[in-house]
């Protein structure tokens, strides 16, 4: 098959599936290789994404999620794919996110829909967290009134989880292990939280963080992995507002 007719094929094949089909620094080559192995990965993010949006941790459109692209070439920069700006997580398919690269471009020159705002945090986590494939970002709302209860002058600061069964989930050697997750003080400009992280990764703890006030992001090797941290994590503010409650 020669270059040109393997052009149309590849532009016939993203029609079919509604997707742009030219990339301002990926080829379309690497474009329909990404979409194929990325597709079954995504329909698991949105079965997952489902599954926080019936726990009451995605409502109203809140919270973004993505894929990290597995590539062997390195020359080629990292890209992911997130969920588009605006959208129910509830009701999430694959075409719903954006292959996105640095900076919050879209690979795709035509793509006229725009990443979640959070974008720029995602790839923080990438490049910081090289084995993160995955990365979800909950508007839980335990960890919302947690951390809106710790005042915002002493932020940022590792708050202690409990230590209990369920934190070996997070890395802890044992039951009595003292582990502690960053909080943050919320920002509207991502570029001023990507700056504040950027000392704190070498300190972290556990695989995620929470913004003051706002939710939890997490991450983890797979779908699987990122999905079970997001459970602990829950688990964990649970334990901490019935500590409040008690003390």
């Amino acid at each position: 098959m020669n270059r040109l007719t393997l052009y149309y094929a590849i532009e016939s094949f993203f029609t079919m599936m509604s997707l742009p089909t030219t990339a301002p620094s990926f080829t379309l080559e690497q474009a329909l290789a990404h979409w194929k192995t990325a597709k079954d990965e995504l329909a698991t993010v949105c079965q997952h994404a489902k599954g926080f949006y019936n726990q009451g941790w995605l409502m109203g459109t809140s919270g973004n999620l993505s894929y990290k692209v597995a590539t062997t070439d390195t020359n080629e920069p990292l890209s992911f794919y997130v969920t588009a700006s605006g959208l129910d997580k509830g009701n999430l398919s694959p075409a719903d996110f954006i292959w996105t690269t640095t900076n919050a471009t879209p690979c795709l020159a035509e793509e006229t829909r725009k990443p979640s705002a959070e974008c720029l945090l995602h790839e923080a986590i990438y490049t910081h967290v090289p084995s993160a494939t995955v990365v979800y970002h909950i508007h839980s709302p335990l960890w919302t009134f947690i951390s809106s209860q710790l005042p915002t002058e002493s932020l940022p600061l590792g708050l202690g989880l409990p230590a209990i069964e369920m934190v070996k989930g997070l890395g802890a050697g044992s039951h009595t292990e003292q582990l502690s997750v960053l909080v943050l003080p919320n920002s509207q400009a991502m570029p001023e939280l990507v700056a504040l992280l950027a000392p704190q990764w070498e300190q972290l703890q556990v695989s995620g963080f929470v913004l003051q006030g706002h939710g939890l992001y997490t991450w983890g090797g797979s779908a699987f992995e990122a999905k079970r941290h997001v459970e602990i994590f829950e688990f964990l503010a649970n334990q901490l507002y019935f500590q409040q409650l008690t003390n």
